[in-house]
């Protein structure tokens, strides 16, 4: 029986080869860029999903009333971390993360510069996860340890083993680490630029003024993270957390501490959350995900449309083949089936010639989109489920009414192609209307964002900006030395 649907479905395909080219071409089009957005939104999506538990990982930030508006920053005085795991049941573990800023790193007679160099409780490991090369989450417990991530070892000490090998910071009056273990590099899906990890205040100047600081200020301050228990009500412990918090601040001029109040973010919710204050974090965009999901259903539809118009132009044909194969006894879930099986072929083939274009324009389609994207995510469940669902949808919405009508009509009907299914049909016209205005929405909002683009480009800010270039100086570097640069660099 599925034989002679395939040898029916075939030998229709080779009568109307220009028809079918452009159904498949459509489908496969729009396939194409739908599985493109699939990838990039799914990993928008995936930020920070790597890590153990994230569940339960949140991301601790502090809010209070500043020149009459309501602030909000995502660091907290440091003190806060230790007392909430002392005194709160719920917090599992704790970690702070100071400052991943720029160091200059000496080894022997080479010195190189790095950013993403942070300070850690030694707790880090117990809230974060980080994959081991060697070492263990024990690597931080000493204070002159540092964790080094693979490429910035390699980086630093070529093919050498790097453990318990000493590097200093010039910047940083010279202190000394011993590496104590090598982590892999951060996923490119996590929010945090981490290349490499000392112990909390191993980098900062004065232990005494940022171990246990409880004054509102940025000074003082550091990222915190908490893991909580399975099953705390994050809502309840942020409460209750926020009037132990106002109780041990100290006292300002401006009476901060009085509306003084702590909030969670949740891990997964970090990177596309709106910035706030000491946001100093990869960000993304949640308004870009909405977008490009927006224009992945208008792409479907645009195609299901485009099919069914181009099954309509070719009804009177079908309508007289159809009429023939119900005189002869066919039943109506056959000739329905049959719709099914040419449907289900044409849309399997488009898949399938857009994953090998995707896989062939993949490093262009990265130069285009995110360089971070991974043809691989196309087999991860998300994107899977996501594809597959919308093929069975795409299937559906193509041939319901196709199936139904043709299944339905007279044979009579059917043979005279008096059938109102055609193309001057309400329903043919509705299709054609809804396509045409999708389309013409598209088209113009890519001319409105091309035009935008342009203006930016184009537009005069008031000064030559191909000669103009910015200099940043090393860290800590004395201001009094600054104006001997400029009359320096004058000199050229």
């Amino acid at each position: 029986m599925f034989k002679n649907y395939f040898k029916t479905t075939y030998r229709h395909l080779l009568k109307s080869k220009v028809n079918f080219v452009f159904k498949l071409g459509g489908l496969t089009l729009a396939l194409f860029s739908f599985l493109v957005i699939a990838i990039y939104v799914s990993f928008q999506l995936s930020f920070d999903r790597y890590n153990e538990d994230y569940e339960n990982i949140y991301r601790v930030g502090s809010q209070w009333t500043e020149n009459g508006s309501p602030a909000k920053y995502a660091i907290v005085p440091t003190g806060i971390g230790p007392e909430l795991k002392e005194k709160f049941p719920e917090v599992k573990s704790f970690a702070r993360i100071w400052g991943a800023s720029s160091c200059l790193i000496k080894y022997h007679d080479k010195s190189f510069r790095f950013s993403g160099i942070g300070g850690a409780d030694s707790s880090i490991f117990n809230v974060l996860t980080f994959k081991f090369v060697s070492g263990d989450r024990h690597a931080l417990d000493h204070p002159g340890s540092i964790v080094l991530t693979q490429s910035l070892a390699k980086q630093i000490f070529g093919r050498e083993d790097p453990i318990d090998k000493s590097i200093s910071f010039s910047d940083r009056s010279n202190i000394t680490f011993n590496v104590s273990a090598i982590i892999e590099d951060m996923p490119s899906n996590s929010h945090l630029d981490i290349r490499g990890l000392v112990p909390f205040n191993g980098l900062r100047d004065s232990i005494e003024l940022t171990m246990d600081s409880w004054a509102i200020n940025i000074d003082g301050s550091t990222d915190l993270y908490v893991r909580l228990n399975s099953g705390s009500d994050p809502d309840q412990f942020e409460s209750k957390a926020t009037l132990f918090v106002r109780s041990r601040l100290t006292k300002s001029d401006e009476g901060l501490e009085k509306e003084y109040g702590i909030y969670l973010q949740s891990l997964k919710d970090v990177y596309l959350s709106p910035s706030v204050y000491a946001d100093f974090v990869k960000k993304g965009n949640i308004v870009y995900v909405y977008i490009f999901s927006l224009l992945g259903v208008f792409l479907i539809i645009i195609a299901s449309i485009n099919y069914i118009n181009l099954f309509i132009a070719d009804f009177n044909k079908r309508n007289r083949e159809i009429g023939v194969r119900k005189v002869l006894g066919a039943r109506k879930k056959q000739i329905a089936f049959q719709v099914i099986i040419e449907t289900l072929l044409i849309s399997s083939s488009a898949l399938t010639i857009s994953v090998v274009s995707l896989y062939i324009l993949f490093p262009q389609v990265q130069q285009l989109v995110d360089v971070n994207l991974k043809f691989e995510s196309l087999l991860s469940p998300r994107v899977m489920i996501l594809v597959g669902v919308t093929l069975l949808l795409l299937i559906i919405f193509s041939t319901a009414y196709p199936a139904y009508r043709l299944a339905m009509n007279n044979p009579i009907s059917d043979l005279k192609t008096t059938s109102g299914f055609g193309r001057n049909s309400i329903f043919g016209k509705s299709l054609l209307l809804a396509q045409f205005s999708i389309s013409i929405i598209c088209i113009a909002a890519t001319l409105i964002v091309g035009e935008q683009i342009e203006f930016i480009q184009t537009k005069n800010p008031g000064y030559d900006r191909r000669n103009l270039i910015v200099v940043y100086m090393p860290d800590r570097y004395p201001s009094e030395k600054i104006p001997v640069v400029k009359n320096e660099l004058k000199k050229l």
